[in-house]
């Protein structure tokens, strides 16, 4: 029985999509700048609507850092100690079609952020549709444990069975905690009119969690990525979403007691794998891309 959603916030990157690629940094920049401002603001909230933010690349998040001054550096790695700042591990979004020197390249920032004591042990691919197998393998050397996959439903298709997570095989053996999720973003919005309608929210929530009970999802959390609003694509962080999820939960006798939580990626694959084992399937082979 699903009794909490974790929403794991962040800005979808898709450089030169919605602006020329140096406003899509410059935004990004922003976008960090503004998450830091909102994280330090929340500090004290309760801890499920305290605000968190996954900086979703490694490749804006090391342009950040080289433009952002001492102070704000310093105050980067504080939110990263709360657990209000995560970095996740892949430098940009990449496809089946990149080679074994593609795969190493991407992961090239990993230790500039383990050097300063950011601890990177998960990856998200967001709005491609597969991943070639040898990267299982690439990922564990470089310590990642977990990779989620946003599918983009409006012109590919997810494979089933959806949402899932499951361990993913490398050809040597050894297992990654891989997540067949949602597209990012529209899901909260359009499906559960978060954060944008208490009312709407409040009826949605339980209808939602039966939904994908009925299609045998397994464990009580159900994990949702959360862009903004009205930019799906590099868009800034949602300011009131904080306590929207705090709201939402003084409330939820009427949802039947499932709550919200702001969370990070890492956390919901922690999570994920206390759970017990006959709940993922293992599965071996490409992660085919389908458009």
């Amino acid at each position: 029985m699903i009794n909490e959603i974790l929403f794991v916030h962040h800005s979808h990157t898709d450089i030169g999509y919605t602006h020329p690629q140096p406003v899509v940094m410059e935004l990004h920049r922003r976008f960090i700048d503004e998450a830091l401002d909102i994280a330090e603001r929340t500090a004290d909230y309760p801890d499920d609507a305290k605000f968190r933010w996954t900086c979703e690349v490694t490749g804006g998040t090391m342009d950040w850092w080289v433009h952002a001054s001492n102070t704000d550096r310093d105050r980067f790695l504080a939110a990263v100690k709360r657990g209000q700042i995560e970095v996740a591990g892949m430098g940009w979004h990449m496809t089946p079609l990149m080679d074994h020197s593609m795969v190493l390249d991407v992961l090239k920032p990993l230790k500039f952020f383990r050097d300063l004591g950011i601890p990177v042990r998960s990856a998200m691919n967001t709005d491609v549709n597969g991943l070639p197998w040898g990267v299982v393998d690439a990922l564990l050397d470089h310590g990642i444990t977990g990779i989620s996959m946003a599918i983009n439903e409006h012109y590919g298709h997810a494979l089933a069975p959806w949402p899932r997570a499951f361990n993913w095989q490398a050809p040597g053996g050894r297992s990654i905690t891989a997540y067949n999720g949602f597209i990012y973003g529209v899901t909260s919005d359009r499906s559960l009119q978060i954060p944008t309608n208490m009312e709407e929210a409040r009826a949605r929530v339980p209808r939602w969690a039966k939904k994908w009970e009925a299609t045998g999802y397994p464990h009580p959390f159900l994990m949702m990525q959360i862009t903004n609003v009205r930019y799906h694509d590099n868009g800034s962080p949602q300011p009131k979403l904080p306590d929207f999820v705090r709201n939402f939960n003084e409330g939820n006798a009427s949802t039947g007691g499932i709550k919200l939580r702001m969370g990070t990626i890492s956390e919901f694959f922690d999570r994920v794998r206390q759970q017990p084992t006959d709940t993922m399937q293992t599965l071996r082979g490409d992660w085919t891309d389908w458009w």
